[in-house]
């Protein structure tokens, strides 16, 4: 009988945590490209402009009244980037980003600062200024990603670890 009191309460406990899950505003980062973009037409001046797609894994969408700015990190490069939502119609300056929506952190840095293929270190929301809920919501900031160059013809090879099918063997 105690056994049967003790499911019955646990259950309870779990239907009450489900009915008052916290608000939450939680962007991953998952693709890292860039591309050369034209900065200045009269002086011809060019940078990388670089696009870090973030995704809203939370419950709440993301909306301008948070800002259009988040703090990111590439290597060791730190810029505020503007966010650009939802990246399905293009993004626009502080659009709305969904829950499993993606949208757009965009920054720019001076020419061949990224390299094609190369990985880097990646952080989000530096200042802890527009994610919001849980302290967890900044536990998926930091990943390594992949740099793409949006105008590079050459693919990236992810050629993993080399497993010999047999034992080695060494002619003497």
């Amino acid at each position: 009988m105690k056994t049967i009191k003790l499911l019955l309460s646990f259950s309870l406990l779990l239907m009450s945590v489900s009915v008052f899950a916290v608000d939450s505003i939680d962007f991953i980062p998952t693709k890292l490209t860039f591309k050369k973009g034209l900065d200045d037409d009269v002086s011809m001046s060019y940078s990388q402009h670089v696009y870090i797609t973030i995704k809203n894994v939370g419950n709440k969408a993301y909306t301008k009244a948070r800002g259009f700015n988040l703090m990111v990190q590439v290597g060791a490069i730190r810029k505020s980037a503007l966010i650009y939502g939802p990246a399905t119609s293009g993004g626009l300056l502080g659009g709305d980003i969904n829950p499993g929506q993606e949208g757009l952190a965009i920054i720019r840095l001076p020419l061949n600062t990224l390299k094609h293929c190369q990985k880097y270190n990646v952080l989000i929301d530096v200042l802890r200024t527009v994610q919001m809920g849980p302290m967890t919501v900044f536990a998926n900031d930091a990943v390594n990603l992949q740099g793409t160059d949006k105008d590079s013809i050459i693919r990236c090879l992810n050629i993993g670890p080399i497993h010999p099918v047999g034992p080695i063997i060494i002619n003497r």
